[in-house]
C-alpha cells in the first residue's frame, strides 16, 4: 500500500484526502444500509464534503504531518486520534452553526450518527495507514538472527529500558547489537514475549538462553542495577566467554535518553554502582545562578568535572583557575559554548579561564579583587601519596600555602562561601598528603570562626578515573604485559566516581554553615585484590591466568583508611547520604604562626624538618 518507507507529509496529506472520501463513502452507506446510496449522497452534499475540507487543514494545524511515521508508537497514534476527535467537533460545529441557518444542507434530517460513524472510520483507515508505514520498515530493516552486522546478545532485563533498547537495536542494525532473548529476574515474566523475543527466565536460565539463542554478548538494560547485580553478570559471562555490555547509570542519562546508541563497555564505576547518595539539589541551583563562581583547580580530575557541572546549572560567571596551561585550554574550550554571552556583554563575560598558582598569594588577592566571586571551590592539590612523601615541602607549599593564600584572598574579596575539597587521607594521617589536607581542613575551620562565612571542608575517599587512580595503573600494566600489583591482600579503599564527588560538593555549597565538614555515605570499603580481579574480567581475561602481585604498603599508605576521626560525631543532612561531622577539634589558637613556620621550612627546603612540624601541628588536633 504503502511504496516507500518514510513518505513526505504531501504524500500523507494526499493519502489522507483520498482515504477521507473514501470514509464518507462508507460511513453513508453503513448509515443507509445501501451499497450505493447516491440519493442520500446527493441530498446531503454539502455537508457529507465537509470532513474532506476540514480535515486536512486540522490535521496540519495539529502537527499530524510532522511525524516520522516509520518510527511512530502509541504517543504519535494518540495525536491521530485527538486531531480526528477535533476535525469532527469543528465539521459538526459548521454544520449546524453555519450550513443551517444559511439553508446549504437539510440538517434537520441529517443523520446525526453519520459524524460518529465517519470519525471512527477515519481513525480505523487512517490510522491503519500509518501502521502499515510503521509495520513495513520494521520488517524491512530488522535484521535476521543470522545478519552479520550485529552481535547475537542478550538482554539482562525486560523492562522499560529493556524493551526501548530491543526496539532501537532492531530499527539500527549498524550499531552492532542483534537481540536475540530477555533474561529478567521477574520469574512472571519467563517464557513470555517481549517485543517479539522470548524471555527465557533468570539470571540462572542464561546457560538456556546462549544454547537457544547462539548469543555470543550479555548487554544490561537495566540502569539503576547495583554494582552486585553487574559483578554477578560478569563473573557468568567471563566464565561463558560472552562479553558484557552496559546502559550508562541512572545518573548518566540526565537527559532521560535510552536507545542503542547509548550502550557502551562495562567500567569498573559500574561495578560499584549504589544508589545516588548526593545531589545538588535546587537550593544549590539557585544559589549558583545567581553567584559568580570561581574554581581552583579547574583543570583537574575532580575540578575539571565539578565546573562541568557548574556550567550546566548556569551561574552568573564561572571562574577557571589552573595553573597547567594545557589542560586548562582544554577545559576552557569545552564549557566556553555552555555559557554563551548575553546579548550586550563583553566577550567571555561569563566565563574565563586564568593561568595562575595558588603558591602565589598576591597574584591571588589580584585575580579575586578584579572578578569578585561569591563562591569558591578550592580543588587545587597535590595528591599523589608516595610522591609527596619523596617532596614534602613542594606539598606543603601548596596543599598547606595554596589553601592559605586561596582564603586570605577570598576573605580579603569578600567571598561568601569556600568549599575545600579534602580526602579520607586527612583523618589521622600517616602520609604528607593526608596531613597537609588536615592543615588545610584547619585553616579553612579558623578562616569560618574569624569571618563567621559559610567556609566548609568535604571529605572524599578515592575518586575512580582521577589522575593517578589505581585504575589507571592497572590499565598501564596489562597494556604493557606486566603482573598487576597490588600493595597489600588486605588493603581496603572507599571509592567513589567523579560525578559523585562532585554532586557532594555542590551538596555542600548551600547546605553549609561557618566551620561545617562533610563526608559521604560511601558504603562497605573495596578490596584492592578484589578491584583487580574485576579489573581483569572487565579486560576479558581471567584473573587466574593474569598474575597478580602483592608487593607490600608503599610510604605513607594505610591498609586501611577511615572517613572520620573517632571523635568526631557525624549527623545526617537535609541532603540524602551527605553526612556533617560535629565535635571537630579546634585549631590551635597560633596555628597561623605555625603555619608561617612550616612554610618558611618548605621554602628553605628542609624535608625532614617539614615533615617534623607538620605532623606536630596535626597531632596537637587529633
Amino acid at each position: 500500500m504503502i511504496a516507500v518507507l518514510d513518505p513526505s507529509p504531501g504524500t500523507l496529506a494526499s493519502l489522507d484526502l483520498v482515504l477521507g472520501l473514501a470514509v464518507i463513502y462508507f460511513a453513508m452507506t453503513l448509515r443507509f444500509d445501501d451499497l450505493a446510496p447516491f440519493g442520500p449522497i446527493a441530498r446531503y452534499v454539502p455537508g457529507i464534503l465537509l470532513p474532506a475540507a476540514v480535515r486536512p487543514i486540522v490535521n496540519h494545524a495539529t502537527g499530524l504531518y510532522g511525524y516520522s511515521w516509520r518510527h511512530a508508537s502509541l504517543r504519535e497514534l494518540g495525536k491521530l486520534v485527538a486531531s480526528v476527535v477535533v476535525g469532527t467537533i469543528v465539521c459538526a460545529t459548521i454544520f449546524y452553526a453555519a450550513f443551517g441557518p444559511l439553508g446549504i444542507a437539510d440538517t434537520s434530517s441529517f443523520p446525526r450518527s453519520f459524524w460518529f460513524i465517519e470519525a471512527l472510520l477515519n481513525v480505523t483507515l487512517i490510522g491503519g495507514s500509518r501502521i502499515v508505514i510503521r509495520i513495513h520498515h520494521q520488517f524491512r530493516t530488522a535484521p535476521t538472527r543470522f545478519d552479520a552486522r550485529g552481535v547475537p546478545t542478550i538482554l539482562y532485563g525486560a523492562g522499560a529500558a529493556g524493551t526501548q533498547i530491543a526496539r532501537s537495536a532492531l530499527r539500527e542494525p549498524r550499531a552492532g547489537v542483534l537481540p536475540v532473548g530477555f533474561i529478567d529476574d521477574d520469574a512472571r515474566l519467563k517464557g513470555q514475549f517481549v517485543t517479539g523475543l522470548r524471555v527465557f527466565g533468570g539470571f540462572q536460565d542464561l546457560d538456556e538462553a546462549v544454547e537457544a539463542t547462539g548469543a555470543k554478548q550479555v548487554l544490561v538494560t537495566m540502569p539503576t542495577a547495583p554494582g552486585a547485580a553487574i559483578r554477578r553478570i560478569l563473573e557468568a559471562a567471563t566464565k561463558r566467554n560472552l562479553t558484557v555490555r552496559t546502559l550508562p547509570a541512572l545518573t548518566d542519562l540526565l537527559d532521560g535518553s535510552i536507545d542503542i546508541h547509548r550502550v557502551r563497555s562495562v567500567r569498573v564505576e559500574d561495578l560499584l554502582r549504589r544508589p545516588v547518595v548526593a545531589s545538588a539539589g535546587e537550593a544549590s541551583t539557585r544559589l549558583i545562578r545567581a553567584s559568580h563562581v570561581l574554581v581552583s583547580g579547574a583543570a583537574g580530575s575532580i575540578g575539571s568535572e565539578l565546573s562541568r557541572q557548574l556550567s550546566i546549572m548556569g551561574p552568573a560567571k564561572l571562574v577557571l583557575l589552573d595553573r597547567s596551561e594545557s589542560a586548562l585550554y582544554e577545559i576552557e574550550r569545552e564549557l566556553a559554548p555552555r555559557l554563551p554571552d548575553e546579548a550586550g556583554d563583553a566577550p567571555g563575560n561569563r566565563m574565563q579561564a586564568l593561568l595562575a598558582d595558588i603558591t602565589s598569594e598576591k597574584r591571588l588577592h589580584q585575580l579575586l579583587l578584579q572578578h569578585n566571586p561569591n563562591v569558591v571551590f578550592h580543588a587545587a592539590a597535590l595528591k599523589h601519596v608516595p610522591m609527596m612523601e619523596s617532596h614534602p615541602c613542594d606539598a606543603v607549599l601548596v596543599n598547606v600555602g595554596g589553601t592559605a593564600n586561596l582564603l586570605s584572598a577570598s576573605i580579603a574579596s569578600g567571598v561568601e562561601r569556600f568549599v575545600l575539597i579534602s580526602t579520607d587521607k586527612a583523618v589521622e594521617p600517616t602520609s604528607v598528603m593526608g596531613a597537609t589536607k588536615r592543615v588545610a581542613e584547619l585553616l579553612v575551620r579558623q578562616a569560618a570562626q574569624s569571618s563567621g562565612r559559610a567556609y566548609v571542608s568535604v571529605r572524599f575517599g578515592n575518586v575512580l578515573g582521577s589522575s593517578g587512580s589505581v585504575m589507571r595503573l592497572f590499565q598501564a600494566q596489562l597494556e604493557r604485559g606486566a603482573p598487576i600489583t597490588v600493595t597489600h591482600p588486605d588493603m581496603t579503599r572507599y571509592f567513589m566516581t567523579i560525578p559523585e564527588a562532585a554532586r557532594l560538593v555542590l551538596a555542600a555549597t548551600s547546605i553549609g554553615s561557618p566551620s561545617d565538614s562533610f563526608v559521604l555515605e560511601m558504603g562497605e570499603p573495596v578490596r584492592i585484590m578484589d578491584l583487580a580481579e574485576e579489573f581483569l574480567r572487565l579486560a576479558g581475561r581471567d584473573p587466574d591466568s593474569v598474575p597478580i602481585e602483592v608487593i607490600g604498603p608503599r610510604p605513607g599508605e594505610k591498609i586501611a583508611e577511615q572517613l572520620f576521626y573517632r571523635h568526631e560525631e557525624v549527623e545526617k543532612t537535609v541532603v540524602p547520604g551527605v553526612l556533617r561531622m560535629r565535635r571537630q577539634h579546634l585549631p590551635p589558637p597560633d596555628l597561623d604562626a605555625q603555619v608561617r613556620e612550616l612554610l618558611a621550612l618548605a621554602r628553605d627546603y628542609q624535608d625532614g624538618a617539614v615533615r617534623a612540624r607538620l605532623f606536630d601541628i596535626v597531632r596537637q588536633c587529633e
